[in-house]
């Protein structure tokens, strides 16, 4: 069974190590490595985070995304590690130039494989398997309260990360599959993505 409270314990011993972000990355490619059962919480999850730990030098989570799931391009201004358990992320790297963002390529992230980002790097984040994708992810602070920008698909019109809006999709898709009486098929969920959590206010 994999072991999250291990995971915990060994990310914070890494952050005392001169490169922590480096020493992270060991802890997550090992924590990833191999088969191994998920967690019941992690299975059963209809999508979302699942957060192990929160504090002002550490976020722990294991990320469940829907089949056919994409995000829009988001930072996080803290370095992150990313490793997937399960499935498979694609991870669309952006930059930031005066006009907005342009794209800059990107990386795929199969089971097994991890993937660092740095403070400064904006991503999305896209599901291509048929079944969901489970990732372990670390963040180099308190991730949910700190103000981060994203952006609508297109990389167009800026605004503020609004957690509350992730929350209300996740909770949209689970409302949206009870009513089907099925899991959502990996096209409706990339439409659900785009008319639930594309449009996000403009601040």
């Amino acid at each position: 069974m994999f072991d999250s409270e291990e995971l915990v314990a060994r990310c914070r011993q890494a952050l005392s190590d001169p490169e922590p972000v480096l020493a992270v990355r060991d802890v997550v490619a090992r924590a990833v490595s191999g088969s191994q059962p998920l967690p019941e919480a992690l299975v059963a999850s209809r999508g979302g985070p699942v957060t192990w730990v929160q504090s002002p030098e550490l976020t722990v989570q294991a990320i469940v995304w829907p089949h056919g799931l994409v995000t829009p391009p988001h930072e996080h201004r803290m370095w992150a590690v990313v490793g997937v358990l399960n499935g498979r992320e694609d991870h669309e790297l952006w930059r930031k130039t005066r006009a907005g963002l342009e794209r800059a390529g990107g990386r795929g992230v199969d089971a097994g494989d991890v993937i660092l980002l740095g403070a400064d790097t904006v991503h999305a984040v896209s599901n291509p398997c048929s079944y969901p994708t489970v990732g372990v992810h670390v963040y180099g602070g308190d991730l949910e309260n700190t103000p981060r920008r994203e952006w609508d698909f297109n990389g167009e019109n800026e605004h503020l990360f609004d957690l509350a809006a992730v929350r209300r999709f996740i909770a949209a898709m689970g409302e949206r599959a009870e009513a089907l009486g099925r899991e959502l098929s990996p096209e409706e969920v990339r439409q659900a993505c785009f008319e639930l959590y594309g449009k996000v206010p403009v601040r």
